[in-house]
């Protein structure tokens, strides 16, 4: 059976460094393609090594190799990134500033802040109010979580 719950708790958790993938893979693949250029064409004559391959073919497979992989991952995380967005936005700025504080950019302090922020005497109130933002998220998330 799915926890649907802790997969969601999961991709909150995930999310500021989905984000952070999101803004800097594209400089990386730029980094790539700008290396890709400067790798100059095999002259065959001159640069044949002993095995009869050339190292300026094997870096450039390489690049291309790193360049594909990088795309898929960028893709990967654009799409995760969009996902928890879309989820997000369906819910009122209190459970969203709650699941931020516990899960997206938790700090030392968190659950004395929600207290105060929250109104509430206790950590296990604070507890049961995480809850009920975390199961809106995961229903926003994944639809019905039930069956």
């Amino acid at each position: 059976m799915i926890d649907w719950k802790y997969n969601a708790r999961e991709r909150l958790k995930d999310y500021a460094a989905q984000q952070n993938a999101v803004r800097n893979l594209p400089m990386e693949l730029e980094v790539l393609r700008s290396k890709a250029e400067s790798i100059r064409v095999t002259d065959y004559d001159r640069d044949m090594v002993r095995s009869g391959e050339s190292t300026r073919e094997d870096a450039l497979l390489s690049n291309l190799a790193h360049r594909v992989e990088l795309e898929r991952q960028l893709a990967r995380a654009a799409a995760l990134v969009e996902l928890v967005d879309s989820a997000l936005a369906t819910l009122c700025e209190e459970d969203r500033w709650i699941l931020d504080t516990m899960y997206i950019h938790p700090t030392r302090g968190k659950m004395d802040r929600m207290m105060t922020r929250l109104d509430l005497l206790d950590q296990t109130s604070v507890y049961r109010r995480v809850a009920k933002a975390l199961a809106r998220f995961t229903v926003a998330y994944y639809g019905s979580t039930e069956g």
